[in-house]
């Protein structure tokens, strides 16, 4: 886990760029080594079908918010990077 962590955690901005986007992809990229380790596990398994689709929800928001959460550090790294 922690050498998965290390590998996507591995991002290259730009000299300059801001202590907070680096953190936000620092945290993106523990966010995705626990998802891809959770779901190689196994996959979720809920009692019911009503559960099992609760989970796989959930899984797929954690995902989105994974993705959210790279595109805004990097728009905020471009962001700063034109207004200098």
């Amino acid at each position: 886990m922690v050498e998965l962590t290390r590998y996507l955690g591995a991002h290259r901005l730009p000299l300059g760029a801001s202590e907070r986007a680096h953190r936000v992809l620092d945290s993106a990229g523990m966010v995705e080594a626990i998802l891809l380790v959770a779901g190689s596990q196994a996959p979720y398994a809920g009692l019911t079908l009503a559960s099992a689709q609760g989970g796989d929800a959930a899984y797929r928001d954690l995902w989105r918010t994974v993705r959210a959460a790279r595109v805004a550090a990097v728009n905020a790294v471009c962001r700063d990077e034109l207004r200098a």
